[in-house]
């Protein structure tokens, strides 16, 4: 069957893999990961803020929906503490237990 999607045969699309992990070491996968895993962690976290003010400056006055636009806003500033913590754990350890891989993903 000769179909092309995306300019692609078809017939091609059971052998192509995802580069950066195809045929590599555990670490690398995990380096990998965590490269991108910081950034995209920061975004949930901003977009949940977000929506906890969105929340509180639609809450009408309502003490019970203030109280949990209030939560939502908290929760998000404790996750963005451990976010920033753990990226600074991440990168001590690497330099203490000396794994230049890992001080090389934050560059």
């Amino acid at each position: 069957m000769d179909i092309e999607i995306a300019g692609l045969p078809f017939s091609d699309w059971e052998t192509q893999t995802l580069p950066l992990l195809a045929n590599q070491p555990i670490g690398t996968v995990i380096n990998t990961f965590i490269r991108y895993l910081f950034p995209i962690a920061g975004l949930v976290l901003l977009a949940y803020l977000i929506f906890g003010g969105y929340k509180y400056l639609t809450s009408m006055g309502d003490p019970k929906k203030i109280q949990e636009s209030r939560l939502n806003i908290t929760y998000a500033i404790v996750g963005f503490a451990i976010l920033i913590a753990a990226y600074w754990v991440v990168l001590v350890a690497a330099r203490v237990l000396n794994i230049p891989a890992i001080n090389q993903i934050f560059r």
